[in-house]
């Protein structure tokens, strides 16, 4: 029972059915706890640490205060969380900061939630699983890599596994890899790392790489996608030379010679359609 001026207040004027029926007890507004709703509540979610129950075995439950990851101050009515925790109720694992910066200026912070959308197989293909569920589907946040812009301002493209694309402003960051005016994605748990290229030997002896690409159309165009740089508009029709030289206003390409077998070159004057192969494409 606390007083104002000079009066008792019943339940420190924050509560109600303080009588026999209660046995006595008050019955707390909400935002204040305690025997007299003398104290501040603070805000809960989903326990971090709680056990599961015997019978049911369920755990992490709602309605913890701070999450059992922090402190609550009860004349604030807010929660202190320990360093490992975040948000109002200490209910989130924060990203990791890499000299002031989340993930490292390379990525976003995403929950489990949200990086379970994008989750791709070993080949590359988008799993379209769900993951909302799991008690610690929206607690947890964990950094998605990307790559830096390269240096050059043509304008670049990405594949969908690697989208949304993330555009560091810092200089030193612009550029990274082994190949002229390419970049790789971050890489470690906070995307400070940077993940190796990976393919053929460019210079290994006596073996030219060949691409082969079909376009089957009887209009409009395409692009051609290598090493971080996209082609100019290639019309559907084109010839050897066109595509040729399309090829090498590239960045990453410096020659490249592109043939068309006989009965592509027949199909492809009579469909409207190409077949090409390009021999010995080297990057820079």
């Amino acid at each position: 029972m606390h007083r104002k001026d000079g009066k008792k207040l019943l339940c420190s004027g924050r509560g109600h059915n303080c009588s026999a029926a209660s046995d006595f007890r008050c019955n707390c507004t909400a935002g204040y706890v305690g025997p007299g709703c003398e104290y501040r509540d603070c805000p809960s979610s989903r326990s971090w640490f709680q056990e599961p129950d015997l019978e049911s075995g369920r755990a992490h439950l709602k309605g913890f205060r701070c999450s059992g990851g922090g402190s609550c101050d009860e004349r604030e009515g807010s929660c202190a969380c320990a360093q490992t925790y975040d948000g109002a109720a200490c209910h989130t694992l924060p990203c990791p900061v890499n000299n002031t910066e989340e993930c490292a200026g390379l990525g976003k912070c995403w929950t489990l939630n949200k990086l379970a959308r994008y989750a791709l197989s070993p080949m590359g293909v988008k799993l379209n699983v769900s993951y909302h569920q799991p008690w610690d589907a929206f607690k947890i946040k964990t950094c998605n890599c990307g790559r830096p812009f390269a240096v050059d301002s043509q304008v670049m493209t990405y594949p969908e596994r690697d989208r949304p694309p993330l555009l560091p402003t810092q200089p030193e960051r612009t550029y990274r890899g082994p190949y002229a005016f390419a970049s790789t994605p971050g890489l470690g748990y906070d995307c400070s790392k940077a993940r190796c290229p990976t393919g053929d030997d460019v210079y290994t002896t006596g073996v030219n790489e060949v691409q082969e690409v079909r376009c089957a159309a009887t209009a409009g165009s395409f692009k051609i996608y290598w090493r971080e740089t996209v082609s100019p508009d290639i019309a559907h029709d084109a010839g050897a030379d066109k595509i040729r030289e399309a090829l090498e206003e590239m960045l990453t390409i410096s020659h490249v010679r592109v043939t068309f077998g006989e009965k592509q070159a027949e199909d492809a004057a009579r469909l409207g359609w190409n077949e090409s192969r390009g021999r010995g494409a080297r990057g820079n």
